[in-house]
């Protein structure tokens, strides 16, 4: 079972409450678990906060984990696409929901979450890093792109046969 700091506080209170009204019914070792347990989670979290490194602005990403962080809007705006084409993309099952996005988190319900890495490289099929790096020219990559997928559907093409004249 998992308690929160506040839900641990009212159970100690609770039951100190207990012990003040009826002292010769009350359980000293429960009284002694809850006390030590509150101890041992505050300081817990009294180090974890001395351990903490001022937070960024920017989410960061480990490895091996995927986050769905970034709305809709924030993932067009940063991937340089409208966000009509995530939309798009999300219907035709090019973005599979549970690897490149997720929706109906609380407070809203209705929006989709994006997982940048995973987006980025099935969008422009490069890492994220290399994408958002200073020296990286979308347009040169869009015609990499480009040329790859007429190179790859071209031998599958029926030759014309032109009329002689």
């Amino acid at each position: 079972m998992s308690v929160t700091n506040d839900q641990l506080k009212r159970l100690l209170r609770l039951v100190l409450n207990a012990r003040n009204q009826c002292s010769n019914q009350l359980d000293e070792e429960l009284l002694r678990q809850l006390s030590v347990a509150f101890v041992e989670r505050t300081i817990g979290q009294d180090l974890m906060q001395q351990k903490k490194e001022p937070a960024s602005k920017e989410p960061v990403q480990k490895e091996d984990e995927s986050d769905f962080i970034f709305s809709t809007k924030e993932t067009a705006r940063k991937l340089h696409v409208p966000h009509s084409d995530l939309r798009a993309l999300r219907v035709a099952g090019q973005l599979k929901k549970g690897v490149h996005y997720e929706t109906g988190w609380f407070p809203r319900p209705t929006a989709i979450w994006y997982d940048i890495h995973k987006t980025c490289l099935s969008l422009h099929e490069v890492t994220w890093e290399e994408f958002s790096s200073a020296g990286f020219d979308i347009e040169a990559n869009t015609n990499r792109r480009i040329k790859r997928a007429f190179k790859k559907a071209r031998p599958n093409q029926p030759k014309i046969k032109r009329a002689k004249k």
